[in-house]
């Protein structure tokens, strides 16, 4: 199957602006402007500015909060200041992590979609906005050559400059992708076991989020792919056992043979109109703008239903075991000599999950006509569907 990241990037050059000196021959010549009350990420955004260019020049740049500014000129705004707020930079209509470079009246102004919520700390899972930060990103990138190979000091590459001038178009930006994400999370990822001490953990982790959100990891729409039916068997199970698999023994319930028929695994019967329907309507109901997504990601398991319907979505794969004609049959035999793997038999399914999200998405059309699916590649129909095409709203996260 194949998988497209969808981005929403705004490159608008405006006007060439005046430049701003923020050092001068090892001395600071600009002072650096924060909210009084200011979000995490504004804070964050500041101080990696800072942090910059007291490498790049050893000059440390003055950081006050806007109520106590007394600079006439060289100021450099970050985020929602009231000073900010004049210049109407219509920055709720940015999209998601977007961003404002604007100079006017001898300042700098860096100005994102910003939100509450922690900036650098565990990045799996985080969806604080970091709008303004990326906008400095943008500056320390383009205009001082600022690159980060690695986390921490070592990794990060900072041209020396004793005079640091800003000559910057105005301009509004995002990242190129709406929703970038690193299992840097977790037990296995970020557990306690070995480290040396709670502190160079802690030091790691953030240094690592830090990295990770230098090169614009966010995730400004909620792209994530879950299993999907994992309560459906206790939701529907008793009044709706269509929705699930038909076993070669001809019942409708989670496979004994994996996970002792663990409920949350159960696999589903992705050919029946009727769960089609259920899922939309589900997602319907509580869909919003910042997860605008129908996730019809099946559970933890390989594609398992053998009823006519999902049977009739399949197209013979030339590397399965038996032949199409004889792949339920085979399945059958499996399944009754207790083998958990009896589901190889039925060969590749892809081309049955790939129509099944484009059923998916024909059925959420009636709600949202630019609706867009999710859905795995895994198990049984990770290869490449062979018949069946794929849209450009279809996202598929292959496992």
């Amino acid at each position: 199957m194949r998988a497209r990241w969808h981005g929403v990037a705004f490159l608008l050059a405006v006007s060439a602006a005046s430049a701003l000196d923020l050092v001068t021959d090892g001395r600071p010549a600009a002072t650096l402007v924060i909210p009084d009350e200011a979000l995490p990420v504004e804070q964050a955004a500041a101080e990696e500015l800072q942090y910059h260019v007291r490498r790049a020049s050893g000059a440390e740049l003055p950081m006050v909060k806007e109520s106590q500014c007394q600079a006439l000129q060289n100021r450099v705004y970050l985020g929602r200041c009231a000073a900010t707020a004049t210049l109407d930079l219509k920055l709720a209509a940015l999209p998601p992590n977007g961003y404002v470079i604007r100079t006017a009246g001898g300042a700098l102004y860096l100005a994102g979609d910003d939100s509450p919520g922690d900036v650098f700390w565990i990045q799996h899972g985080n969806r604080t906005r970091v709008g303004t930060l990326f906008a400095v990103y943008d500056v320390l990138e383009k205009h001082l050559g600022v690159r980060w190979l690695w986390p921490g000091p070592l990794g990060e590459l900072i041209p020396p400059a004793a005079t640091i001038r800003l000559d910057l178009p105005d301009r509004t930006s995002a990242p190129p992708f709406i929703h970038t994400r690193w299992r840097d999370g977790g037990a296995a990822m970020a557990g306690a076991q070995g480290w040396a001490s709670p502190e160079n953990r802690s030091a790691y982790l953030n240094e690592q989020g830090k990295w990770l959100r230098r090169h614009r990891f966010a995730m400004g729409i909620n792209m994530d792919m879950a299993h999907s039916f994992t309560t459906w068997w206790e939701r529907f199970g008793q009044d709706h056992p269509e929705y699930f698999n038909l076993l070669p023994d001809g019942s409708r319930h989670p496979d004994p043979l994996y996970h002792g028929g663990a409920p949350s695994l159960v696999a589903m019967c992705v050919g029946q109109p009727a769960l089609w329907r259920q899922k939309v309507a589900d997602w319907a109901a509580r869909r919003t703008p910042a997860a605008p997504y129908v996730d019809a990601s099946e559970n933890d398991t390989a594609g398992k239903c053998v009823c006519p319907l999902c049977l009739a979505m399949d197209v013979p794969d030339p590397a399965a075991k038996v032949p199409f004609a004889a792949r339920a049959d085979a399945a059958r035999t499996a399944f009754a000599a207790g083998d958990p793997q009896w589901h190889e038999a039925l060969g590749s399914l892809s081309d049955r999950y790939a129509r099944y999200y484009l059923a998916v998405q024909k059925e959420a059309e009636a709600v949202d006509p630019q609706a867009v699916v999710m859905g795995y590649a895994y198990a049984n129909y990770v290869r490449p569907p062979l018949q069946t095409r794929l849209n450009e709203r279809i996202f598929v996260g292959i496992v």
